[in-house]
């Protein structure tokens, strides 16, 4: 056995291996969940933004859909209106394709 073993090891290796694979692949279609938050405190564009969205990828296709929720409050710069929201926030939901 002691000759052999390290062939049967470095076997149960690749199987370890390619059951990763298989894992990882599978993870493609998972839910992501990614968050964004930033602040400026003082000064005359006081301001915050916060989102977050969630994402999935359907399986067997190339279509990824998502859903998010944004909201900013203060001043903002004008090469930043990107940031301005409604006073409530503002939902979104779409396709990716």
């Amino acid at each position: 056995s002691a000759r052999h073993y390290p062939s049967i090891d470095k076997a149960r290796a690749g199987v370890e291996a390619q059951e990763g694979k298989v894992q990882a692949a599978r993870g493609a279609f998972d839910w992501e969940l990614s968050g964004k938050s930033e602040g400026r405190t003082g000064g005359f564009y006081d301001s915050r933004y916060t989102e977050g969205r969630i994402t999935r990828r359907l399986s067997g296709s190339a279509v990824r859909v998502h859903g998010g929720y944004r909201a900013s409050g203060g001043r903002f710069p004008i090469y930043e209106d990107e940031n301005v929201t409604l006073s409530g926030g503002e939902f979104n939901a779409g396709l990716s394709l």
